[in-house]
């Protein structure tokens, strides 16, 4: 039953995920506009989620997959969703040896003029500096 489902989903619109064409572009900024008038071009937020991998026992795939900060084979993934809940990227099943950052750049250049709220775990440099932006803290609003 699995496997025909996942067929099913795999054609269906409603479950693919794309990344949004410009008029899509527009009304998410115009949500978060009219939710937060401080906020300018923001289409949506996004997160990592880094998952635990089996090991191998090819030391080459070992260390791809190895991430020193949680001690463990890990692959990375990336979501964003729009302000409507939908995933509107992702980018899945990346070694762990891969930044954020790294898997974002590409995207970054597809979204234009807008900008993608993110936590303090994704760099905002290069590529990605005024597009990844970070809430402001209450520190910050001050």
């Amino acid at each position: 039953m699995l496997k025909l489902v996942a067929k099913k989903l795999k054609r269906h619109p409603l479950a693919c995920i794309r990344l949004p064409n410009a008029e899509q572009l527009e009304y998410y900024a115009q949500l978060i506009h009219e939710r937060e008038p401080a906020v300018d071009d923001v289409i949506g937020f996004m997160d990592g989620v880094p998952l635990t991998s089996e090991c191998t026992s090819k030391p080459v795939v070992q260390n791809l997959m190895y991430s020193g900060y949680h001690s463990d084979t890990m692959v990375n993934n990336l979501f964003a969703y729009g302000p409507d809940g939908r995933v509107i990227f992702h980018a899945i099943n990346f070694p762990r040896s891969w930044h954020d950052g790294s898997i974002m750049a590409n995207v970054c250049k597809k979204i234009d003029t807008y900008k993608i709220c993110i936590d303090q775990g994704l760099p905002r440099s290069g590529d990605a500096l005024d597009v990844l932006v970070e809430p402001i803290s209450h520190a910050q609003a001050y």
